[in-house]
């Protein structure tokens, strides 16, 4: 007989490994700034919107198609929420305040903004014996805001903060829009392994990059504040042009929109760009397995309305001497509060723009690393690892799920590791119909993120059911368990 505690001992093992790994991966990563996974369940799930993240998922279905078949919704910071800048002034509940050194003391020393829209525009899917054939389009649109503390800081103290290099760096804000079209293949090679490869066609909407961006302040009679910046830019509906200039001022550019919307939208097409997505699935037994992908390894050439906009004199400085930060004072008028902050950066920047002929830039690349247990009839533990580069940035997180599955009806709940511990996901599905969320609070004030997503398909199942593990309790070599697969 076997030793069923063996089996269990196995199991654990497996799954203790791979937790720690994943874990310890995102932790000591010199780079990474955890953030909140948008859709884990969804990753899990046999919709056919789940080969959005690994091309090797083979949907339940034998035969599918979708329009507008699933959107998400999503913003995420690095931990901190508007409720650590705009709060209650102590001991008076009906008035607010705007604290200050609670929000520096609540930031690190770089903290990131960040969100995405996702939308499956159409797609269709089938499966002939060991292969599945997918087609469809999607789009989607991600950027990410970067806040040095010591930015932060300065905005608000001036000399008196203290920090007097305030460099950003390359990834200051950058933004892309895109389209994908794509055709997908995957196969079971063995009853244990399949893999999968997407093959995608991008064409550009609208993107904002950050080359370069950097500031410094000088403590003298002066207090003097230096920018120089470099960013390309294009966009299908317009462009930055510099209106007027004289060697003495900073150049006034205003955005010109396209007169002609349709003429605009013919542009997108010289936007162009290719990638691929890749990934495998390995089923360890018949209640376990693991599965990998790299989703987005691509670029995209911008040619409509690109624009450089730059720093025409970093060796210019101007006065800068804070900012006043009562709140009752400017909460009547805080839009013409921020403006002040922004002509004072623009003077400092000293922006010009210049056309350029093009430039090319890497679409946000996605890792994703998960592990399945059945551990009793219809109930799943999952954890997913998941990575995402964008421009140099390198963020992580890690979630773990409680899923109970069945043919009609499922129910996913679980919780993401971050910032802090309570990052809660759920997703329900009832037939071929979808609805999810993850969020950091229950308090909107209070949450430094939140995503939600939803989705259809219209499709026919496979019936066909996966045949039961067998085990050899005779194995020939010697090992304590043999997996016999089935042709």
């Amino acid at each position: 007989m076997i030793n069923k505690h063996l089996i269990y001992l196995r199991m654990k093992k497996n799954i203790l490994f791979f937790v720690l790994t994943i874990a310890l991966f995102g932790m000591f990563n010199p780079k990474s700034d955890v953030f909140a996974q948008d859709n884990p369940s969804l990753y899990f799930s046999k919709h056919p919107h789940a080969g959005s993240y690994n091309p090797a998922f083979m949907s339940n279905h034998k035969f599918y198609l979708y329009a507008l078949g699933r959107i998400s919704l999503g913003f995420r910071t690095s931990g901190f929420d508007w409720n650590d800048l705009i709060n209650e002034t102590p001991g008076n509940s009906d008035s607010l305040r705007m604290d200050v050194n609670g929000f520096l003391n609540k930031l690190k020393e770089n903290n990131n903004l960040s969100s995405d829209i996702g939308l499956d525009i159409a797609g269709i899917g089938f499966k002939i014996a060991r292969n599945y054939f997918s087609l469809g389009v999607s789009l989607n649109l991600e950027s990410k805001f970067k806040l040095p503390l010591s930015f932060v800081d300065f905005l608000f103290n001036g000399a008196e903060s203290g920090n007097h290099n305030l460099a950003f760096n390359d990834n200051l804000f950058n933004a892309v829009a895109y389209t994908t079209a794509y055709a997908g293949y995957a196969r079971e090679i063995t009853d244990r392994l399949t893999v999968g490869i997407k093959f995608k066609m991008y064409n550009g909407i609208l993107n904002i990059h950050t080359n370069k961006a950097v500031t410094s302040f000088a403590t003298n009679s002066k207090n003097t504040l230096y920018g120089d910046v470099d960013i390309d830019m294009s966009f299908f509906f317009g462009k930055f042009n510099v209106v007027s200039s004289s060697p003495d001022q900073t150049d006034n550019l205003e955005f010109e929109t396209e007169d002609d919307i349709v003429e605009s939208l013919k542009k997108i097409k010289d936007n162009k760009g290719y990638g691929l997505d890749i990934g495998a699935v390995y089923r360890l037994n018949d209640n376990m397995e693991i599965s990998a992908s790299v989703i987005d390894f691509g670029k995209i050439t911008w040619k409509t309305n690109a624009v450089k906009m730059y720093t025409r004199n970093p060796d210019r400085g101007v006065k800068f001497s804070g900012i006043d930060t009562d709140y009752e004072e400017i909460k009547d008028d805080i839009g013409g509060y921020f403006n002040n902050i922004g002509d004072s950066l623009k003077d400092a920047f000293d922006l010009t723009a210049e056309d350029i002929d093009k430039y090319t830039t890497n679409i946000p690349t996605k890792v994703y690393i998960g592990y399945s247990w059945q551990f009793v009839p219809h109930l799943y533990l999952q954890a997913l690892y998941n990575a995402r580069f964008i421009s140099s940035d390198f963020e992580s997180s890690l979630s773990l799920n409680l899923a109970l599955m069945t043919n009609f009806f499922s129910l996913s709940v679980g919780n993401t590791i971050k910032y802090t511990m309570f990052n809660p996901n759920v997703m329900l599905s009832l037939g071929n119909v979808f609805l999810g969320a993850s969020f950091s609070s229950f308090a909107p004030k209070k949450a430094d993120g939140l995503s939600i997503y939803m989705g259809w398909s219209l499709g026919f199942k496979n019936k066909k059911k996966p045949l039961p593990l067998k085990i050899n309790d005779n194995p020939d070599d010697g090992s304590e368990l043999s997996f016999l697969e089935i042709k």
